[in-house]
């Protein structure tokens, strides 16, 4: 099997290569992060309540009670974090900058549990830089709700840090063009087996985003649009009998924003479009595949 690993291995041999250059340096930084919440009902929630969606809707029992008209509480420090900036050696007229930041937010229900943040190295040519490495998803963006909850406005803000290869090209007059191709490994679509990185792994295509925006004197204001592809499954089975399939579920996104700042105040927008395009061929059998229009996660229908 080949794996295409050329442009990590040459940017580890750069960069070990002038290691030992000067203009180097690096800053560690961190926090000690203690959250303590209480619920007045239950909640749509991921690690057990710590990060907070939305409120539970009624549900009633045989006597009428809701039964999510109950209370809970914890205290966690899961999002403690520890993080280093490391900036140079310049790489031919490149300002060389990385990041590697963890906590211990776990994945899936594992927690308490080294994780990953951020991890990437970005080559800065002063108009045009390239990023390579784990992020920010840049729907995520410079225009997000501003509150002490986790979930800074999820589910209706997009919340995802991925790997990526990144293009931005900022010119003077504070007009910025954003591209990148982005995969799964933390944050994952739903299909037939759950959650999985299979789907986007299959589909041999990664996500694509482009974006477009203008920044001058505390205002912010741009429009992005992002491009999913998936195959939920490879085979089907019908009357016992299994049959390979090829099926593609392929979703657009669509983001307008707005920012502006002052010393004093903010105001700022955000707005969210998706829908989704299936495509589907197979031999024998009968499949139907969606894309929920508001996370953007897939889902089967046998």
């Amino acid at each position: 099997m080949k794996r295409y690993l050329l442009l990590f291995a040459a940017l580890y041999m750069v960069t070990a290569g002038h290691a030992q250059k000067k203009n180097f340096s690096y800053k560690f930084y961190g926090q000690v992060r203690g959250d303590l919440f209480y619920n007045s009902r239950a909640n749509a929630e991921i690690v057990d309540g710590l990060f907070h969606l939305y409120p539970k809707d009624k549900n009633l029992d045989a006597d009428g009670n809701d039964l999510n008209a109950t209370a809970n509480g914890s205290f966690y420090l899961l999002y403690s974090r520890l993080g280093v900036d490391v900036t140079g050696p310049n790489i031919g007229k490149a300002v060389t900058t990385a990041k590697l930041e963890a906590d211990f937010r776990g994945s899936g229900s594992n927690w308490a549990v080294l994780r990953i943040r951020h991890a990437y190295v970005n080559l800065d040519w002063g108009k045009s830089a390239v990023l390579v490495g784990q992020t920010w998803h840049p729907l995520f963006g410079d225009v997000s709700p501003q509150m002490l909850n986790l979930s800074t406005g999820a589910p209706f803000q997009p919340f995802n840090r991925s790997p990526q290869i990144r293009y931005r090209y900022t010119s003077g007059k504070g007009l910025q063009l954003t591209g990148a191709v982005l995969w799964q490994l933390q944050y994952l679509s739903a299909g037939p087996n759950g959650k999985s990185e299979e789907y986007i792994k299959n589909s041999c295509i990664p996500e694509i985003y482009v974006s477009a925006d203008y920044k001058v004197d505390g205002l912010i204001a741009g429009v992005g649009m992002e491009v999913l592809s998936l195959k939920p499954r490879q085979q089907t089975t019908v009357d016992d009998r299994v049959y390979k399939v090829n099926e593609r579920v392929t979703s657009l996104s669509f983001e307008a924003h707005a920012k502006y700042m002052t010393q004093d105040w903010v105001i700022a927008g955000k707005t969210l479009l998706a829908s989704n395009l299936t495509q589907a061929c197979m031999l024998g059998g009968y499949a139907v595949t969606s894309v929920d229009p508001h996370t953007g996660e897939q889902e089967y229908t046998p």
